[in-house]
């Protein structure tokens, strides 16, 4: 999960000419988490994450939160990063929320593809769904075959506070247990 939250975070960085993982492979086989291949040159997860984010070209979607509340506006933005030299036209960026695999939310726009550049597409904030219980959802992004997909929470509505509540604040509690 962090090798793709920082991978991804520096394609989307137009100024950044190169970047790396410290420790390729890992020397103790005890595992350290730092590497993406373990002492045996087995790929660990982190690799695969950071070998999606590198593709050529790639799409993104950022966030800063994946947990909210019903009814809450959500914020998603989307991005297109090319490293090519072409920019090819009329591509369009498509987008999906996804509850248990069903398709609940489609749409779709043209894309701004640049060449060696990551260019934001735009905002996606739709309000997060009604829901009785903790709700996974997943909002995928896609440009011709190549995708990503980022999971969120939606949790039920808040209950609503009490204006007449009455709040104390004790200073020193074993005073006040007297």
């Amino acid at each position: 999960w962090a090798t793709r939250l920082f991978a991804e975070r520096f394609r989307r960085d137009n100024r950044m000419v190169s970047f790396a993982i410290h420790l390729f492979i890992d020397a103790f086989p005890a595992s350290w988490m730092k590497a993406i291949m373990d002492c045996e040159r087995r790929p660990k997860p982190a690799y695969f994450a950071y070998r999606d984010a590198l593709e050529p070209l790639t799409v993104n979607i950022r966030t800063d939160r994946w947990k909210f509340f019903a009814a809450e506006k959500m914020a998603f933005e989307f991005w297109v990063c090319n490293d090519t030299h072409a920019a090819t036209k009329n591509l369009r960026l498509r987008w999906q929320i996804e509850e248990n695999g069903k398709v609940v939310f489609a749409q779709q726009a043209p894309a701004r593809v640049e060449t060696m550049r990551a260019t934001f597409q735009g905002f996606f904030a739709p309000r997060a769904p009604q829901v009785d219980k903790r709700t996974t959802f997943t909002l995928r992004l896609a440009l011709g075959d190549v995708d990503t997909a980022i999971e969120y929470e939606v949790f039920p509505a808040m209950p609503s506070i009490r204006r007449s509540a009455n709040v104390m604040l004790v200073k020193d509690y074993a005073a006040y247990r007297r």
